[in-house]
This record gives C-alpha cells, sequence and structure tokens, in this order.
C-alpha cells in the first residue's frame, strides 16, 4: 500500500515539476530575487561540502555576511583592495581591473559603466548589483572608538530545538552510556555591531542530551564564547581581537579557520579569501583560538598579524606513565573531535581533555599586482609527550613530541587577465604541503582555473584546515584540479571541473596507496529575476578497502589488510525554481543517485520535492514548506538537500531508504524590531520499523523535529 502511494506521490511531483515550467511563462517585475539567487549558489556549495565531508560544521557567519553587504553596500569608488577582495563576490582579476581602472579614468559614474571593463560580464554586474554602491557619506569612519560600544545595532536570538519522538539515549541506563540530559537543544546570543568596525558579543549553546545547570555542567551551557573585536583603528591597527577570534594566512595550510574553498558547480571557487583576522560568531567548538591577536599595517603596503591562544581541545586520550620517571605520554586515537558533543560519559571525558597552547603570527608585504607573505605557529601541548595511537596508516603522521612548528609562504600575483596564487608549508617533523594555482580569464565569458597540490604522508594538522583537499586535512594526497565556466549570455552558465587525485600512502579506510576521480558538468538557464534551471552530472571513484571475510589477509602481530575497490557514485540532478508573482515561489527538484563496489549489487537512490514559499505583500508573515518523496537501495545511495530553516540555523538531512519528508516553517515580524519562526519537520519511513541506531534510534518510523526562535534587534 505505501509503495503504491510512493509512486503516485512521485507522479505528483513530476506534474508539479512540468507545471512550474509552465507558470515560468507568465510575467513578473521588479521581484526582489537577485540576493535569492546567491544564495542558491551558497547553499549548493554548502550540498556539495557536506555530500564530500559527511560532517556537520556552522554556516551562520556566511549570511550574517550577505546581511552585512545587503544593508551596508561596497562603496565601488571608495573600497580600498582588501575590502573588495573581502566583499568575497568579485574574483582578484576583477578586484584589479576596478583599481586600474579608477586610477586610469577616475571614479565611476554608474554601475553599468562596469562593461567597460573587461573583466566584467553583464551576468556579474547584475549579480552584484543588490550589494553595491557608488557614493554616499564616510561620516562612519570619523566615529570617536570610544563611542562605538553605544552606537550601532543590538541583536538577541533565542532558540529552541528538540526532537519529539523519544530516542533509545534518553531511556539508558547512565552507567550504560545513556544522555545525562534533556531532548532539548538551546542555543542563546547576543550581538552589538558596529558596521563593520566594532563587535562584541557572547554565544552560548546546550546540544540535545547535554546536561543543563547540573552535572558537568553546573555553569548553565555546556559551550560558551565571547569576543571583543575593533577593526580600522587608525592608519596602523588594522584590526584587534580579544576573546574568541580567527586567524587564516594564505591558503590555509599553516593555518585557516572559517570557510574553505572546495569543490562545487561553482568550479573557480578554488582560492580561500578569508580575512587574516576576525570575530568568532559561531558554535562550532574547535576550529577558532581564544586569546589575543592584533592585525597592524605599515604604509599600507606590509601587514603584520600576530596572536597567542590557550585553548583546550576535545580528545580521546589514553595515558601512558613511563617506567622509571614521572613522565607522561598522552596518546589520541582521533583526531580532535568536532562535533562538539557531551552527552555521555565517554563524551563527557573528552570534553577539554587536551590543552593546547598556539602563538605565532605573519607578515605581507604588498603590491600593486598582487602580495607576497611569509607566516607561522608554535603549537604546545600540555603533557611530556604527545602521540597518536599507532596505526599502520598513520605511523608517519604523528611521532612523539610536546610541541610543533609549522612554517609557510604564500603568494598573489595578477597580470593582466591571469591570476597566480599558492602556498607552501612545512612542519617541523618534516612534513611539507604545497598548493598552487591560476586562474585565467581568458575573455568576459571564460574562465580557467588549474590547481595543484601536494601533501606529504607527515605533514601534520593539529587542529582543522580549511585547505583545498579531497580528504578533510591536507595530508597524504597527490592532485590536480581542472575547471572551466563559460557564460555565453547572461541567461546561460555552463561549467564543469575534473578532479584527479591520489593518496600515496595507507588511509583508515585504504590499506595500500589508493587514487580517484571526480567530474562535474552543470548548465544553467537563469531568467532575470523569474526563473532558474540547471541540470547537473557528477561522479566520483575512489578506490576503499573491499572487505571480504572470507579473504582478509591476516598478517602475524599485524593489523588486517583487505584489498581495494573502486567505488563509484553518480549523481544527476534536475532543478527548477520558479517566481510565479510577488507572493509566490517554487522550487522543484528531481535527482538521482547510483552507487557501486565491486562485487557488491548497484544501489540506486531517488528523490523528488516541491518547496512552496509564501510571501504576501504588506504581510508581517510568511511560510516556507516542503513535501519530498524518496527511495534509496541503502545508505551507500544517500542524497542530501539543502532545506529552508529559521534564520541563523541550517538543516541538510541524508534523505535515505523509502518514506517522505516535509517541513512547514512560520515567520512573522508584526512585533516591532522582533522575528518570530517556528518549523516542524518529520521524517517518515515506509519500509523501516526504527529510525536511526544507537543512541539516536527512534522505535517508529517517524521522526518529527521542532524548532522555535526569536530574534530582537534594537
Amino acid at each position: 500500500m505505501i509503495k503504491g502511494i510512493t509512486y503516485q506521490c512521485l507522479i505528483l511531483m513530476v506534474t508539479l515539476f512540468v507545471s512550474s515550467l509552465m507558470f515560468g511563462q507568465r510575467d513578473s517585475t521588479k521581484l526582489k530575487t537577485v540576493d535569492e539567487d546567491l544564495d542558491k549558489n551558497t547553499k549548493e556549495l554548502i550540498e556539495n561540502l557536506v555530500e564530500e565531508n559527511d560532517s556537520e560544521f556552522d554556516y551562520t557567519y556566511l549570511y550574517e555576511k550577505l546581511e552585512f553587504y545587503r544593508k551596508r553596500k561596497i562603496n565601488l569608488n571608495e573600497a580600498s583592495v582588501e575590502e573588495l577582495k573581502e566583499f568575497g563576490l568579485l574574483s582578484d582579476i576583477q578586484v584589479n581591473a576596478i583599481i586600474l581602472h579608477r586610477e586610469t579614468y577616475g571614479q565611476l559614474i554608474s554601475i553599468y559603466e562596469l562593461q567597460a571593463i573587461d573583466a566584467f560580464d553583464k551576468q556579474t554586474i547584475l549579480g552584484i548589483q543588490p550589494f553595491i554602491r557608488l557614493g554616499g557619506n564616510i561620516e562612519t569612519f570619523r566615529v570617536p572608538v570610544y563611542t562605538m560600544p553605544f552606537k550601532g545595532t543590538n541583536e538577541f536570538i533565542l532558540r529552541y530545538t528538540r526532537v519529539l519522538e523519544e530516542r533509545l539515549g534518553y531511556v539508558k541506563e547512565d552507567s550504560l552510556g545513556g544522555y545525562l540530559g534533556n531532548p532539548g537543544k538551546l542555543y542563546a546570543r547576543y550581538r552589538h555591531q558596529y558596521e563593520n568596525r566594532h563587535s562584541w558579543g557572547i554565544t552560548a549553546e546546550k546540544d540535545a542530551g547535554e546536561e543543563f545547570f547540573t552535572g558537568s555542567n553546573k555553569q548553565g551551557f555546556d559551550f560558551y564564547s565571547a569576543h571583543l573585536y575593533y577593526r580600522n583603528l587608525g592608519s596602523l591597527i588594522k584590526g584587534v581581537a580579544l576573546g574568541d577570534y580567527e586567524v587564516s594566512f594564505g591558503q590555509g595550510l599553516t593555518m585557516g579557520a572559517g570557510f574553505g574553498a572546495g569543490k562545487s558547480s561553482l568550479v573557480t571557487n578554488v582560492k580561500l579569501r578569508n580575512r587574516s583576522l576576525k570575530p568568532y560568531t559561531s558554535v562550532a567548538e574547535s576550529n577558532f583560538k581564544r586569546g589575543a591577536a592584533a592585525h597592524l599595517s605599515i604604509a599600507n603596503t606590509v601587514d603584520l598579524v600576530g596572536f597567542v591562544s590557550l585553548k583546550d581541545y576535545d580528545f580521546s586520550v589514553t595515558s601512558i606513565e613511563v617506567q622509571d620517571s614521572d613522565e607522561q605520554i598522552i596518546r589520541i586515537n582521533t583526531a580532535i573531535d568536532l562535533d562538539g558533543l557531551h552527552r555521555t560519559n565517554s563524551e563527557i571525558a573528552k570534553k577539554n581533555s587536551v590543552p593546547i597552547f598556539e602563538t605565532g603570527g605573519g607578515a605581507k608585504v604588498k603590491f600593486k599586482q598582487g602580495h607576497v607573505g611569509v607566516h607561522g605557529a608554535l603549537y604546545s601541548i600540555d603533557a611530556e609527550e604527545f602521540s597518536k595511537l599507532p596505526q599502520v596508516y598513520n605511523q608517519f603522521y604523528i611521532t612523539n613530541f610536546k610541541s610543533l612548528i609549522k612554517l609557510g609562504a604564500d603568494y598573489n600575483y595578477i597580470y593582466q587577465n591571469f591570476n597566480f596564487f599558492g602556498e607552501t608549508s612545512y612542519s617541523s617533523n618534516g612534513g611539507v604541503a604545497t598548493l598552487n594555482s591560476f586562474l585565467i580569464g581568458l575573455d568576459r565569458t571564460v574562465d580557467l582555473v588549474v590547481l595543484h597540490r601536494y601533501y606529504s604522508r607527515n605533514f601534520i594538522n593539529l587542529v582543522p584546515s580549511t585547505a583545498f583537499s579531497e580528504s578533510t586535512l591536507p595530508v597524504n594526497e597527490h592532485g590536480i584540479y581542472l575547471g572551466l565556466a563559460f557564460n555565453p549570455t547572461y541567461n546561460w552558465t555552463i561549467a564543469g571541473y575534473m578532479d584527479t587525485y591520489k593518496h600515496p600512502w595507507l588511509r583508515s579506510t585504504a590499506d595500500a596507496p589508493s587514487k580517484g576521480v571526480e567530474y562535474l558538468f552543470q548548465v544553467n538557464y537563469r531568467l532575470k529575476r523569474k526563473l532558474d534551471f540547471y541540470v547537473r552530472y557528477r561522479s566520483e571513484t575512489k578506490q576503499v578497502n573491499l572487505v571480504e571475510d572470507d579473504d582478509d589477509i591476516e598478517l602475524e602481530n599485524e593489523d588486517v589488510f583487505d584489498p581495494l575497490a573502486n567505488n563509484r557514485r553518480t549523481q544527476v540532478r534536475l532543478h527548477l525554481g520558479n517566481t510565479l508573482n510577488k507572493t509566490w515561489k517554487l522550487r522543484n527538484r528531481i535527482e538521482y543517485m547510483r552507487y557501486t563496489e565491486e562485487a557488491e549489487p548497484a544501489s540506486n537512490g531517488f528523490l523528488v520535492y516541491q518547496d512552496v514559499l509564501f510571501s504576501p505583500l504588506g504581510q508581517p508573515y510568511s511560510f516556507k514548506g516542503r513535501f519530498a518523496v524518496f527511495q534509496t537501495d541503502s545508505y551507500d545511495s544517500r542524497i542530501y538537500a539543502y532545506e529552508n530553516d529559521i534564520i541563523g540555523s541550517f538543516s541538510i538531512p541524508a534523505y535515505s531508504y523509502r518514506g517522505m519528508r516535509y517541513y512547514l516553517g512560520f515567520r512573522y515580524k508584526g512585533v516591532r524590531n522582533m522575528t518570530l519562526e517556528f518549523r516542524v519537520a518529520q521524517t517518515y519511513l515506509s519500509d523501516r520499523e526504527t529510525i536511526s541506531s544507537g543512541n539516536e534510534e527512534i522505535d517508529g518510523p517517524t521522526k518529527t523535529e521542532f524548532k522555535a526562535q526569536v530574534r530582537y534587534k534594537f
């Protein structure tokens, strides 16, 4: 019966998809959707990163950045090179072209004057138009520093999330690994901000299952973060940070933070362009520094950055006392735990278990066409010795040590339509990593990027990295990436990439040197302020262990080694976004996934969804909803899809097995300075009697999530 219903739903969804194409022929004008097109690209990037890493990450700051520029447009006639690069919507070639145009012809008179600059096409100009301006006063830079804390805007956010069904971890005894706290997730944040020059605030979070004002969290929330940040304090001081902050150098090999570059349908988006120093306002509990930092500029030619940090990280540790000595070796059997979950006794034991002291800095010399820089960092661990639990695959990665030094150099050079950039980094155990790339603007419509990276098997990353890589960390990898984007007209975009890579040494999932290759091809069609349609083909083949119970090769006193197999994941997606009128918007997607593994039957997956967005003009409320049906043969053929959520919260679930998923979100702005939001989402699996496993297991075929948030700005 359920299977028949599922097929009927599929037919209905396809019908709605075709209907959207028909409705797309209707006329509509002056609809504010240019910024939504940008959001679409960001959502695609997030979906791709989740598919690559299969992990959680907090992307809040991406949308904060978009919101900032939408409200405080960047002045193309006054912005510096650094400000234009930080803007993030222009390539370095385009930034350099704007500066050269201003020096040659003076200030821009009209935004459409950009069409006279070779690096710009109509599509780029229209895409950035909602975020730029050509004039405006500069009084904001004359405000005394001591008055900034009393000017600007204040924002308070309180959010509550809970899965309504009972999960196994909440009924299991503590001694058996049950959750110690209640099932509610609570998030609170206060932030004061004056333009982009001053910010201070505090963020607190309690995850579901964590204790609250009891047990291991008698202080209340499980995670607290606070920051104080000033920017552009005169010609010398470009930034000062106290509390929690982020530091980035070059392409992230020596040190990187924030949102990294990666493979996506934005095929030329491979360059890391994060600001060297910025405040930390997220809730990811690992990839930030805690202490003090400063960014200085000498004659606007030499930039100096220095930082000092002492922060506790989550590790699974084993302490070993050395015989005939008071020394102790701390061994870890995993990398830093990034999830920040402390719900059970074993998870609490990992919390803040290894203090790491970090200090370092960088110097960058800037010139008209680019810059060269050097940077370094010292890591000191609060133990006599520190080593990773020895495994065959990581025996070259970490040897016993109690301190680590990383040194690096990076460059960026622009010559006409060529942009060359890269970084080389060295870790004191002898590891080397280098990334070098060039981006070519062949003409107004064609961009080509080539990126080469080589990361040795013993290059150390104690803390998370944002460098471009196939693996989670830039280690044990050698690859070449080729990307091409072609915009024959404003309406059409054709893009694709090929990434071929190999891992010269063993990995946790491969008991021998392995290799892989990935392709993406996508065609977009956009009708201004009306319709966005694309079709994508993506395929990746990589080698991993083939587990064969009868044929495992066991070596005496050694681990078990498995032969390698070629696993292939193929994705085909058809997506349509359609603005019917000023009130209604529809988004539709049909996606197919196929996973093949040697000597095993293929696993197929299928997803169809219909999004409906309702925002009546002149009304303080709006609705967003989705109805999706899906069917996959196994978890291997799962499909990820970005979901509209409440402001500052993100959901990218994995659709797997057979069933339906639907959600409804409500937003109300009828109270002055306040936004109220609610969201209910439910997954129903027709071929399962339980959902999830372990402590997250639900005895039943449904999982319902409720979210509520109040956002107050004053």
